[in-house]
């Protein structure tokens, strides 16, 4: 009976992602108005059933903690880390996204790109709220004692780091800079590890921040003479490594998470390590550059140099690709004319001369009359407006060229991927809001702006991946009542089954299907191992071949880059990494180049494809076990009614949870991932420390030279034990996150076995005490209108068995006060 029966009656999920738009429904509540309900049914359900003793001690346990375990669960946020080179507006970009044309500092202002900035909307209340953190003590005296030792010997010290310092201790001169010095400052040690939290109305906010992370440009204290001396106060932008800001943004009421990232080559070590941090775990990568960049090959290779484009790939971030072209308002009309070929401009140009012709003729003849003067005055208008044309005409065709240009370089350098490109200009945008400053305005619209597009796209991908989540918690509820439901409505039934055969022959199949699913999860690791790590392990034995036979030549490199001495052993005193220079991670390209395909084909299809199977499997073999079950409490006189709906619920509790639990595993193998291959650069560093040592012993007349004989030595002698490391070490740890997600599914599997035998040891268990009936009965309507409130919403939420979610219109809940329940605050304001 068991194996014939297994599967039958049951319709097995689809767990491949559904790309058919026809099967999409319409909703007509936003993600967060159906979290809210979600979280209100949620907690009626956990209520009614701690304060109602309904007689069934196991079971009643079972399901509270289960309702416990989906409070806990956090609303799904899209972290947007936004990227690019100092002054290619981002934080103008992300102002107008926002609506706040001054909020982010812009023209200019250093300390506004030196600190990553963390932009959410802020659930709680009204205020702007920012919480300031500064670097720790030991990050602290690592980056002045690095900074000072740069200096030692050097004609001058690093621009960056002296006015870094300077800011920090402004009564101290130059001459007087030492770690103790800066140790005995009890004003700035005082907020080392610090996280400063402020609570103001938007503009005292702005104002109080200015105060932290403005940098003030004042005299150097040996400058000062006489009553100039007075004592200042610190300023405080050098230390801080990040600022995060919650407000009542409408455009991050969705969950989307944007940060703004410091442009690259910071010396400042704490604040590298917090931008990195964010760009491993962001979901989306936006890349922002003037337009003027995107325009050649040239430029848009060095835009996505080598490393960040295998960053990009190996991250996964290539498969969904955005760059944006700001300042588009800046426009060459003449260079564009000739570029792009603009249509109906040189017409426009010579109806324009005429113009121009006729008012010299007028101011010629003189003006007698004041017709004459107006004629002159309304060709003069003419003019300007032919021009403003022209400007318009000229920006359309580059925006479009770029448009239509990009995608084709993009995908060659990226090889794949859907690549959107957005050309705006927060400028034009900012003024057309500002309906004081509209004259002279390019684009006639602010659609031409592409802010709003901008905007929509945030919107829509945000909410996409919060609705799924939400989709399926709710999905998931429904599914815990209507087996809570069908347990105590069993438990009201008269009559029994006998109970010893029917534990006995359940625990039999749960046994079977114990073993069964011990076999599955084992073969398919065993499959995954075939397709993903072999593969992967044999690329990276021939990468760390490949590394080591090049790795003299990388070495010698450094030798022929005409490195300046000070500069060279500032990289070595950081163990490889200043600035730009990064030693460690040019010695593991080859590596990294020759396992980048592989690695993006495994962790971005083929181990997805694989965990989809194992769940597709896991779910077939409960099924299975369920069938025989209920065929088994049918021949021991269950009636077919009763025992479809115990059978039907328990399945689809199973149905929701693994499809939850397949979506979440997915995610933190992701992250997972991507903290694995950035550790082959980090086994490279660890190999390389004593070179890099041995060299700060050099000094004087040639030093620059012997420091390059050791680094070349070192790799030369190390290069085969380095690599082999680095490639083990990394094979290591892949198979260590894929066996540790291949057993969080069999973890998985066994919970669904104890839910399996709390809605069905009402068969077995003496829980028909007559005295409990009462209770029951009030019990199970409760339940019935909850099970109906998760109807109505899953209908308003366009929600059906199998289906994806969309929505009918952008709803704008901004301006509700108190709108989310308690809980739905918490879990937002973590980052």
């Amino acid at each position: 009976m068991a194996n014939a029966e297994m599967g039958k009656g049951w319709d097995l999920p689809n767990f491949e992602e559904d790309t058919n738009e026809s099967k999409r429904r319409r909703v007509t509540i936003s993600p967060i108005e159906a979290h809210t309900q979600f979280r209100t049914i949620l907690n009626d359900s956990e209520l009614l059933l701690e304060k109602h003793d309904i007689g069934l001690g196991e079971q009643r346990a079972t399901w509270i903690s289960k309702l416990k375990a989906q409070k806990e669960t956090k609303l799904d946020r899209t972290v947007i880390a936004v990227v690019g080179n100092s002054g290619a507006g981002k934080s103008s970009l992300i102002n107008s996204l926002l609506g706040e044309p001054r909020f982010l500092f812009v023209s200019g202002c250093q300390a506004a790109t030196a600190m990553a900035t963390v932009l959410r909307y802020n659930f709680k209340s009204d205020y702007y709220v920012a919480k300031i953190q500064f670097m720790s003590r030991p990050e602290f005296e690592y980056y002045c004692q690095k900074s000072l030792q740069d200096s030692l010997g050097a004609e001058r010290m690093d621009k960056g780091a002296e006015g870094a310092l300077r800011a920090l201790f402004p009564n101290l001169s130059k001459n007087e800079f030492s770690m103790d010095a800066f140790r005995e400052d009890a004003t700035v040690r005082s907020k080392l590890g610090e996280v400063i939290e402020i609570k103001r109305p938007r503009e005292e906010l702005v104002d109080h921040l200015r105060q932290f992370t403005e940098n003030k440009v004042r005299k150097n204290w040996e400058d000062l003479e006489g009553e100039e001396k007075i004592r200042r106060p610190p300023q405080w932008w050098p230390l801080i490594t990040q600022i995060k800001i919650a407000a009542k943004w409408p455009l991050l009421r969705c969950g989307a998470i944007l940060v703004d990232l410091p442009g690259f080559g910071d010396t400042n070590q704490a604040r590298v390590k917090v931008a990195q941090k964010w760009i491993q775990k962001a979901d989306l990568l936006w890349v922002v550059t003037s337009i003027k960049r995107a325009l050649t090959d040239e430029t848009a290779q060095t835009l996505l140099g080598r490393a960040f484009r295998q960053q990009l790939r190996m991250d996964g971030h290539c498969r969904s690709f955005t760059l944006i072209c700001t300042q588009t308002d800046d426009v060459d009309t003449r260079f564009a004319e000739e570029e792009f070929h603009v249509k109906g401009v040189a017409e426009m140009r010579e109806e324009m001369a005429k113009m121009r012709q006729k008012v010299q003729e007028k101011k010629k003849a003189g003006l007698s009359e004041a017709s004459q003067l107006q004629d002159i005055l309304n060709l003069q208008d003419k003019l300007r407006s032919h021009e403003g044309e022209i400007k318009q005409m000229c920006v359309r065709a580059r925006n479009q060229h770029v448009k239509d240009k990009m995608p084709a370089v993009l995908h060659k350098l990226l090889q794949y991927g859907q690549l959107h490109v957005f050309c705006v200009s927060a400028k034009e945008y900012d003024a057309l809001k500002d309906e004081s400053e509209q004259e002279g305005q390019i684009c006639p619209a602010m659609e031409e702006t592409e802010i709003p597009s901008l905007q929509r796209y945030l919107s829509d991908v945000a909410e996409e991946q919060q609705s799924a989540a939400i989709g399926h918690n709710i999905k998931l509820l429904h599914s815990d009542l209507d087996v809570v439901f069908n347990v105590v409505n069993e438990a009201l039934e008269k009559g029994e089954l006998d109970a010893r055969m029917s534990e006995e022959y359940f625990d039999i199949q749960m046994k079977t299907m114990g073993e069964q699913l011990h076999e599955i999860v084992k073969e398919q690791f065993c499959a995954l191992e075939e397709k993903t790590w072999k593969p992967l392990q044999k690329k990276l034995k021939i990468g760390a071949h490949i590394g080591s036979n090049r790795a003299v030549a990388i070495a010698t490199t450094w030798r022929e880059d005409t490195l300046h001495w000070n500069t060279l052993k500032a990289v070595v005193r950081r163990n490889g990494e200043f600035k730009v220079h990064n030693f460690n991670a040019a010695l593991a390209d080859p590596l990294l180049v020759k396992i980048e395909d592989t690695w993006d084909r495994a962790f971005s299809a083929e181990v997805g494809k694989a965990l989809q199977e194992l769940t597709r499997k896991i779910v077939h073999v409960v099924a299975g076990r369920v069938e025989v079950v209920s065929a088994c409490l049918q021949t021991l006189g269950l009636p077919h009614k009763r025992a479809s709906s115990i059978r039907s619920a328990a399945l689809k509790n199973v149905n929701e949870a693994m499809e939850g639990y397949l979506k979440s595993r997915k995610r933190k193998l992701t992250l997972a991932q991507r903290g694995v291959w950035r550790k082959i650069v980090d086994k490279i560093k660890e190999r390389m420390e004593k070179a890099y040592s041995d060299c700060l012993s050099e000094e004087g007349s040639g030093m620059r030279n012997r420091m390059n004989d050791i680094l070349e030595k070192h790799v030369d002698d190390n290069k085969t034990q380095i690599f082999d490391e680095a490639a083990d070490a990394t094979a290591s740890e892949v198979k260590t996150i894929l066996m540790e997600a291949v057993d969080g599914f069999r973890d998985k599997a066994l919970s669904l076995q104890r839910d399996l035998r709390a809605a069905y040891s009402v068969f077995w268990k003496d829980i028909r005490q007559k005295t409990y009936n009462p209770y029951r009965m009030r019990f199970v309507k409760e339940v019935q209108k909850l099970i109906a409130k998760l109807d109505a919403l899953k209908s308003d939420f366009g929600i059906e068995q199998g289906n994806d979610i969309t929505f009918e219109e952008d709803s704008d809940n901004s301006d509700e006060e108190d709108f989310l329940v308690p809980e739905v605050e918490e879990e937002m304001d973590e980052d």
